[in-house]
């Protein structure tokens, strides 16, 4: 084999590796960041959900995606997390058990798990606080969500 054949062929290799470098970097920076996602909490000693920004999640009981007791009244204080569309495919992080489906509501593309829709509260003022653990109000009990 030639020197210049040599050098072609390793340029070629070269080429090729960066191009397979760069579709896997635009793979990996295309993929969808958790919206939802497991957090050890202290206070409460168990593992809880969160959302991308760290607040915690509750969901109200009795209430079901097909049967909402938080409306335009329980929202203010209350607030649903959301996705801008149906089309949207909620991502769950690791260690979230069940299955994310999105449902609309008052106008907007509410999230739910495992069939509950998913809340965070005002009352929270940072990360990782469950103050709105076992409220009572709008029809029902506000439970934070684990991860189980």
């Amino acid at each position: 084999m030639s020197h210049r054949t040599a050098v072609t062929r390793r340029t070629a290799v070269a080429a090729l590796a960066a191009t397979a470098l760069t579709f896997a970097t635009a793979a990996v920076a295309a993929a969808p960041k958790p919206i939802v996602r497991a957090q050890r909490n202290a206070a409460l000693a168990k593992t809880i959900l969160v959302n991308a920004k760290g607040a915690t999640l509750y969901r109200l009981s009795p209430e079901t995606a097909k049967k909402i007791l938080c409306d335009a009244t329980c929202t203010p204080y209350w607030p649903p997390l959301t996705v801008k569309s149906a089309n949207v495919k909620p991502v769950a992080g690791p260690g979230v058990k069940g299955k994310l489906t999105v449902f609309k509501s008052g106008g907007q593309f509410r999230v739910a798990l495992r069939g509950y829709p998913l809340y965070m509260f005002i009352g929270d003022t940072k990360a990782g606080v469950t103050s709105g653990n076992n409220a009572q109000s709008f029809g029902g009990t506000w439970h934070v969500v684990t991860s189980k």
